[in-house]
């Protein structure tokens, strides 16, 4: 099988209804993982996508294919990707982080320029992330899903027991604030089960210094950003 590197992505095609398509993957025992397959001119019919004991089938040209993999043991695993139809596809793999709780007492945090890929393990889930924000600088809040995968419900910045603003719209959210105090502030992300990218950046520089250098970004990644006056 080709080789599936944790952290990247390999572009692949199905040529026939029958065809299928298998790589390894080296796992470690109790980590989770998660495993996409996104489609572009994939048609007709369904692709699957099959690690373990798991497996799950979705109709190409809607959400993606995905699979929350925990392994069991260590070591190379084989993933095969299979169709009902032909047609380009794009395999992800990578770790997955904890769960996070919807509290204060959450380990997540971010920086503004790091953005961060998770996913919602179950439906109605909750991931709050702690960050922290400098008094007179606006900040560009945003929720995307990842894959066409989650369906998306509300992004909020919270500080105490205050929501400060919410965001929320179909495919993405997002939230321009500028901070009134300087502190540690939470993000809560809410959604649908699937996989989210989340983050934060300046749009603003209260010092009067040059902008933030620009942000790497992941294959999938989508930028939006926000033009003042």
């Amino acid at each position: 099988p080709a080789a599936l590197i944790l952290g990247q992505s390999v572009t692949s095609r199905l040529s026939t209804s029958s065809d299928n398509d298998s790589f390894s993957t080296t796992l470690t025992a109790g980590v989770t993982y998660l495993f996409a397959v996104a489609v572009d001119d994939f048609a007709p019919g369904q692709i699957t996508l099959k690690i373990g004991d798991q497996q799950v089938t979705s109709v190409a040209g809607g959400q993606a294919t995905q699979i929350a993999y925990t392994a069991t043991t260590t070591g190379v695993q084989t993933l095969v990707v299979s169709g009902g139809g032909s047609g380009s596809y794009r395999l992800v793999g990578e770790v997955l982080p904890a769960d996070l709780p919807a509290n204060a007492g959450t380990g997540g945090a971010m920086a503004p320029g790091s953005p961060i890929n998770s996913y919602f393990e179950v439906n109605n889930d909750q991931d709050w992330y702690a960050v922290g924000l400098m008094a007179g600088q606006t900040y560009l809040f945003s929720l995307q899903s990842r894959f066409e995968s989650a369906l998306l419900g509300q992004l909020q910045l919270i500080n105490g027991n205050a929501v400060l603003a919410t965001g929320h719209q179909a495919g993405s959210q997002q939230i321009v604030y500028t901070a009134a105090v300087t502190g540690t502030f939470y993000l809560s992300a809410g959604g649908q089960k699937g996989a989210y990218t989340v983050g934060v950046r300046a749009i603003s520089d209260p010092q009067g210094s040059s902008a933030a250098p620009a942000q790497a970004l992941s294959p999938d990644a989508i930028v939006n950003a926000a033009i003042d006056g």
